[in-house]
């Protein structure tokens, strides 16, 4: 049995509900200790009360001063950040000529926006855990891993979804990019576009009758996926961006 001081770390913006909750999930039942971020505190405590090492934290990660404040909260608890996982994100549903400028920077913040913040924050503490794996040994094989949520959207975006397709388009750029510049200090970055997720945000956009539930991933296959990059078979697919939904499971 691990103490949180030797387990790896992980931290999951967007934890409160859907995949982001999933994947804390399933991270917590593979050793992690995880640091859950949301805007809703009923939420976190939720998702916070299946895990044995959980850190709450409340802040939107759609502003730029947000991601410093929750990487110091997770490395005054833990001093160390394994895994970056960011499912944070939202999905107006409206004619790219009728978006207010609010609802723009709106979706382009929390979708794109809150992805460079973290990363760039969480970036030295990666770092030293791709050097320094927990335990002292690689055993999880987890030391500075991301992985970043993305969309089919970004290259075949429902009506009314262009500023969600185009902010996808561009994290599936960014993790390219960062893939790069990671795999001279041993930090991995993996992008999963996925399709249809069986989600709250989802069924605001569609109906059962429109989208039925068959067509659709559940969110705990999408936090297998997740967890599969970080410690499985697509751990060697970093800066690659897989393309994922029901038809290819």
């Amino acid at each position: 049995m691990h103490s949180s001081q030797d387990m790896p770390v992980a931290l999951v913006s967007g934890g409160g509900r859907g995949i982001g909750q999933a994947a804390a999930w399933r991270l917590a039942s593979a050793g992690y200790a995880v640091a859950i971020v949301s805007r809703n505190i009923d939420e976190l405590r939720t998702t916070a009360q299946n895990i044995p090492h959980a850190l709450p934290i409340v802040a939107d990660v759609s502003l730029p001063t947000s991601a410093t404040v929750i990487i110091n909260q997770v490395k005054d608890r833990w001093g160390r950040l394994d895994v970056l996982v960011n499912a944070a994100g939202v999905a107006p549903q409206m004619p790219i000529v009728q978006m207010s400028d609010a609802d723009w920077r709106a979706v382009i913040d929390t979708n794109l926006s809150s992805v460079f913040y973290m990363l760039r924050a969480a970036w030295p503490l990666l770092q030293h855990s791709a050097a320094h794996p927990a335990g002292g040994k690689a055993v999880h094989n987890s030391g500075g891993v991301i992985v970043n949520l993305s969309s089919l959207a970004a290259r075949d975006p429902f009506e009314g979804l262009g500023a969600y397709g185009a902010a996808k388009a561009a994290v599936n750029l960014l993790g390219l990019a960062a893939g790069r510049e990671g795999a001279a200090c041993g930090i991995r970055v993996h992008t999963l576009a996925l399709g249809a997720v069986e989600t709250t945000m989802l069924r605001k956009l569609l109906s059962v009758k429109q989208l039925p539930g068959d067509k659709t991933l559940s969110c705990e296959q999408v936090a297998e996926a997740i967890y599969q990059c970080i410690n499985g078979p697509l751990a060697h697919s970093g800066g690659e961006i897989i393309y994922l939904h029901q038809g290819t499971l």
